[in-house]
Order: structure tokens, then sequence, then C-alpha cells
């Protein structure tokens, strides 16, 4: 009986501590959980009559959206589960602490360090989620180049993740969802298996990027680095999906300098 009542109590702390990870998200579906963007650095006008919307949004119904930067560029669209949409707000939210993310502590921190952010006309990293915690915006400048720079600044370290994990969704909406950037991931590793077979798979971790076209084509990029007899090497595979669906996968490698 003991025994029992102990797997009884376990059983249920297992559910209350899954209904813990489930995030309260907006009532209304056409408010966006999440906004993604980048803003101000040096960039080209964009014309007359043109309204810029943030290059992600996502739904509480899972509804992905893509938009492009400019005129005459397509946007792209997929709805992904909710337990997608949970884990990768668990992602954003709780492994990357977003909510504790504070620019003005991040200021202060490289302030003390005694050097600035050594780059120019960066854009900030737009971010904001809308969750039934209340709504937490950030923007932080040149997030990428300040993390490496400032490697100790912990927040900066999560916001660089965040802002990756927020491209890695854009490359899967210009995809078409996560079954084709999977499928995608799998036609590049049969393509190193074939002509390169002493270089580990890639996996999504190594996408750089993905676009859509105007004429329905969709490129992306993967990327790792590889070491063989004390010696480094880049690898990059280009992958194309054309509108008719046919698949071309080149992959190229480039010695890095081992001195």
């Amino acid at each position: 009986m003991k025994n029992l009542l102990t797997l009884a109590v376990l059983a249920v702390l297992s559910v209350s501590a899954t209904a813990q990870e489930e995030f309260d998200l907006p009532s209304d579906k056409d408010t966006p959980v999440l906004k993604f963007d980048y803003s101000g650095g040096f960039r080209m006008r964009p014309p007359e009559g043109f309204v810029k919307k943030p290059q992600l949004q996502i739904f509480p119904d899972g509804r992905v959206l893509r938009s492009p930067n400019g005129p005459n560029l397509p946007s792209s669209e997929i709805t992904i589960t909710q337990e997608e949409l949970q884990s990768f707000l668990k992602s954003v939210v709780t492994e990357n602490q977003f909510y504790e993310i504070d620019p003005e502590a991040i200021q202060a921190a490289i302030k003390a360090t005694g050097k600035r952010i050594m780059i120019a006309d960066a854009p900030n990293v737009d971010v904001s989620v809308v969750l039934g915690q209340g709504t937490h915006e950030v923007s932080i400048y040149a997030v990428s180049h300040a993390s490496r720079q400032f490697p100790e600044i912990e927040a900066l370290a999560n916001m660089a993740k965040i802002e990756k994990l927020c491209r890695q969704m854009i490359s899967t909406a210009d995809l078409g969802g996560f079954e084709k950037r999977d499928a995608m991931i799998a036609k590049v590793n049969e393509k190193l298996a074939a002509d390169h077979p002493e270089i580990p798979e890639m996996t999504r971790e190594h996408l750089q990027y993905a676009n859509k076209t105007g004429e329905g084509n969709v490129s992306a990029s993967l990327s790792t680095q590889v070491e063989s007899d004390g010696k480094r090497a880049s690898v990059r595979a280009n992958y194309v999906r054309k509108a008719d669906g046919s698949e071309e996968v080149t992959i190229n490698i480039y010695p890095i300098n081992n001195r």
C-alpha cells in the first residue's frame, strides 16, 4: 500500500510539473506571443509606402508568420502544433531566461569592463514576448558581436541564443515547416555520406539561413567545422529546392588557417 501511495504521489507531482511547463497564451489569437525583428543600424531606406512588419511573429494558435524586409519579396506562413509552440517558448523563456534580460543591466555590465562594443552601425535585436506572466520587450545593440566580445555577461549570451532560435524559426518557415526542414537536412547528409563520408552528419543546429524567392525557389545553407590530423576546415552545404520540386546540394570545404 505504501508503495502504491508513493507512486500515486509521484504521478501527481509529474502531472503538476508538466502543467507548470505550459505557458499561458493570449486569449486573442491575433495577438503575437512573440515578435522578433532588427531595428536601427546602417540600412537602405525602404521605398515610400512600404510598411515594415516584424520579421517573425508567432501567434497563440500556432501560426508562424515570416515577413519580408522589403517590397516584392515573398512572405512565409506555417502552422506549428501547440506542443511545438510550447517547446519553442520554453527554449526562449525558461532555458534562456528571457524575462530576466535587462538591457540597462547589460549596458552597466559592459561599462564596468571599461570597454566598448567594437562594431559600428550594427542593428538592434528586438524581441517581445506576451504571456500570462506579462509582456516583456527587449532591444539590444549588436547582440551576436557583443556576446562574443563579452562572453562573461550571461544575459548577452542568452539573448544571442534567442536571436539564433528566432532566425532558425524564420528559416523553418521559409522551408515550409519542420518536416521539410528535416527532409532538407536529410538530403544534405545523404550528399555528405556519398561524397565525404569522413564528415559527421549535420543537424538543425548547423542551419545558418534559408531564403524563399519570388519565383518559388528555396535556398538554405548549413555549416560546420571539422578537424583531421590537427588541421581544421570549414564545411558549407548549400541546398536549393526549385519551384518544380527538384533539389540540389553542393558541399564546399575551406581550409582554416591552422597556424
